[in-house]
């Protein structure tokens, strides 16, 4: 019922050597901690004239100690307690990793609600707050128990285990578009230790929003969201034609509960129906805009004519492309900006080569926070896109970098996008966007300098189309770049170069 304080060190008495634990305690002699009527159990022994005491703690001459003063830091009587752990129980977590496909344990304290906050066909819903997290978290919680006390304690072992894969599927989904687009809530099992049976229950983040129901374990699905109907196909396909992951269910395109249907029918709890689930979802399917981007075999149903669901645009990435040029190549797809327009071949006049100097920013500080952030930006033109270095810390990021871009002879482009990325320690964050169309562009006789405000590329949490995360200063020109001037400057010029610009490959700024 107490506890022990352990640590040995040596302290020398008239030419012996004795052990003492904290508080100059002897091993061997039980310490009494303020709150606790039990003494700790001893560890090793030591004569009794060697004994020596905690303060305010009392020895009897049996050697049990007696509780004679409060600590000097105890609360004075009246005062006001920390009510921080009240209502808490300690618990084991226990999360499944898909990747070893092993379970890893950590303990946690947890407050579960009395009563349910809703209830399903299967399963009562409580609030729980794991206060592990510490204040400021995300700790609030959904803690899911069987309404039938009989249930088999690896139901729920094998509901986390199913979606935690379904979340590497979706991953997997992800890669496709280059951020991401729909996710599964991380989920773990949790063994209440303090509780009679030691029972278990399942846990995942509480979202707020519509809860909406997308497909089953058989042929009903919801057309209206394109998202997860194309999912579940996805899965099917990209499994090879081993498993389907379906039963979605979620707000938007955060999804749980899921069920993994297996072509043998192995595995994945009651739900798995096999082959038969499987056939029952591809018949029933209609493939719609999202199924077609990705390129995945029609089957089932006619497809959608009314594409007004959710519109995608995978992106090739190339290996020489960096996290941040990625996802700068997937916000250009989103804005249209690679217009695809069949044109004539432009004059032999024209431009052919765009120069781009990159100054700096002034960033808002209501967009972007108190800290200062870390932040670079990625030019593109078309498909081809450079990246200036990371500024670290600075409301006023000073670049000063001059790129080369080449300009499409066909001229489908049209603009040029600049995309500033703040750094986090998961992935970028797009900032802002400036779209420079060439259009606008003043650089007939010379660069176009000016600073360009920062628009985010959706409105969204309360920023409108006209709040900006600042302004960008650009220095533009398109020109004609003479292969045989610049050789004959350096024989080694290569003729179609992009990235940084060398002296002789642009005008100077």
């Amino acid at each position: 019922g107490g506890f022990c304080l352990t640590r040995p060190f040596v302290k020398r008495r008239g030419g012996s050597k004795m052990n003492y634990g904290y508080g100059g305690q002897p091993f061997g002699q039980p310490v009494m901690m303020q709150g606790y009527g039990v003494p700790s159990p001893a560890y090793g022994m030591a004569p009794p004239q060697q004994q020596q005491y905690f303060p305010g703690v009392q020895m009897a001459p049996q050697g049990r100690p007696v509780h004679q003063q409060q600590w000097v830091h105890a609360a004075p009587p009246g005062a006001p307690l920390d009510d921080f752990l009240v209502g808490t129980e300690k618990a084991i977590r226990k999360d499944y990793d898909p990747e070893t496909h092993e379970w890893k344990r950590c303990a946690i304290i947890v407050r579960v609600a009395k009563t349910p906050f809703s209830s399903g066909s299967m399963r009562h819903a409580y609030k729980m707050e794991d206060l592990t997290l510490g204040e400021g978290a995300h700790t609030e919680f959904v803690a899911k128990m069987s309404k039938n006390p009989n249930e088999a304690r690896q139901v729920y072992f094998d509901d986390v285990q199913m979606q935690m894969e379904a979340k590497g599927w979706a991953d997997r989904f992800n890669a496709r578009f280059g951020r991401k687009v729909v996710d599964f809530l991380v989920a773990y099992v949790a063994e209440l230790v303090e509780r009679p049976g030691r029972p278990v229950i399942g846990v995942e983040k509480l979202v707020g929003g519509n809860y909406v129901k997308y497909n089953n374990n058989w042929d009903w699905s919801d057309e209206q969201r394109n998202t997860p109907q194309a999912f579940s196909h996805f899965t099917w396909e990209a499994s090879k034609h081993k498993v389907l992951v379906c039963d979605l269910q979620g707000v938007g395109d955060s999804w749980t509960d899921p069920q993994i249907h297996s072509i043998d029918g192995k595995g994945y709890g009651k739900g798995n129906m096999g082959t038969r689930g499987i056939k029952a979802f591809l018949n029933n399917h209609r493939c719609n805009a999202v199924c077609q981007a990705l390129g995945l075999p029609q089957t089932g149903k006619t497809p959608k004519e009314n594409n007004l669901g959710t519109m995608l645009h995978p992106v090739r990435f190339r290996a020489d492309q960096t996290f941040a040029q990625c996802r700068a190549a997937q916000v250009q797809a989103d804005l249209g900006a690679q217009g695809r327009k069949v044109r004539e071949k432009a004059p032999v006049e024209s431009p052919d080569r765009i120069s781009v100097q990159v100054i700096g920013a002034e960033l808002n500080p209501d967009v972007t926070g108190k800290d200062a952030p870390d932040t670079s930006v990625v030019l593109m033109c078309g498909e081809k896109s450079v990246e200036t270095k990371i500024t670290y810390g600075s409301a006023k990021p000073d670049w000063n970098e001059r790129f080369q871009l080449i300009l499409q002879e066909d001229r489908q482009v049209e603009e040029m996008v600049a995309v500033v990325f703040v750094a986090t320690d998961s992935e970028p964050e797009v900032l802002g966007i400036v779209r420079a169309r060439f259009d606008l562009l003043k650089d007939e006789s010379g660069y176009d300098d000016r600073a360009w405000p920062l628009y985010p590329v959706v409105p969204a949490g309360g920023r409108g189309a006209d709040v900006t995360a600042g302004t960008l200063r650009l220095k533009i020109m398109r020109f004609k770049w003479d292969m045989k001037e610049a050789q004959a400057k350096d024989p080694k010029a290569p003729p179609a170069a992009n990235g940084a610009a060398k002296p002789q490959q642009a005008p100077p700024v």
